[in-house]
């Protein structure tokens, strides 16, 4: 079906949705599974922004013997509050705060805002996912004495495909670094699913290029390259000339 006008018809149709006072950039990714996409984001003269590297764990690999050093004992001074699907409002803050530090991942050539994390937009998660027969689980890290989030780990799957989870954000607030919470939580994930999802055949992930530290922890729990996305650019303007020639 290709040749035939499709991605600019339907490019098309995206664009009319979209104001300049909405948007100043589109912005689409591209897999190197189908290196086609990435051929037509370049003739559109749209600019190759962040690229990803998709690892995966392969379940049946995974170094139990690591997992529960890493898990345990859990460093001194913290809590730890596991969510199932909605997260309760009694820690509604400190989710809120540990999300927001996320936005220290490298962003390379991108040209974006920092992610804006607020009650709404995360109800609205909450109900899409739930539209989508998904199911979250999300580690909290909390600083025992100040109640403050220091760092979170979460994944997102299907009960209907539980072969596969999706490992989203792990993020540590940077007051908080250098007591290895990152590894403990991410361990502390890996130890759950193997007990509560045994027919889970691998976790995916994505990582910045550029994040040493995360694709470090990575590697050493046994995460393998599998692809590689890549998020474009473009402005908006550009974008809307190309469709309307």
């Amino acid at each position: 079906h290709r040749r035939r006008g499709i991605a600019r018809a339907l490019l098309a149709a995206g664009l009319r949705e979209i104001t300049e006072e909405d948007a100043k950039l589109i912005e689409w990714f591209t897999t190197s599974r189908v290196p086609a996409g990435s051929a037509v984001s370049t003739r559109l003269g749209a600019s190759a922004g962040l690229r990803m590297r998709v690892s995966q764990l392969d379940m049946g690999s995974v170094d139990h013997a690591l997992m529960q050093a890493w898990a345990t004992p859990a460093p001194a001074g913290y809590r730890f509050e596991w969510i199932v699907d909605e997260i309760p409002v009694r820690v509604l803050e400190q989710a809120l705060e540990a999300y927001r530090a996320i936005n220290r991942m490298p962003l390379e050539d991108l040209d974006q805002e920092p992610w804006k994390f607020t009650e709404e937009i995360v109800r609205e998660w909450e109900r899409t996912r739930k539209e989508r027969g998904q199911t979250y689980w999300m580690i909290l890290a909390i600083e025992n004495a100040t109640g403050e989030a220091a760092g979170f780990t979460d994944v997102v799957f299907d009960l209907r495909h539980p072969d596969q989870i999706h490992q989203g954000g792990t993020a540590v607030d940077p007051k908080h670094q250098g007591r290895d919470l990152g590894k403990c939580v991410k361990a502390m994930m890996v130890n759950r699913i193997l007990a509560d999802l045994p027919t889970a055949r691998f976790i995916r992930t994505e990582n910045a290029g550029t994040n040493a530290p995360m694709l470090a922890i990575n590697v050493k729990m046994g995460f393998t390259p599998a692809w590689e996305d890549t998020i474009w650019q473009m402005p908006l303007a550009d974008a809307k000339r190309y469709v309307g020639r």
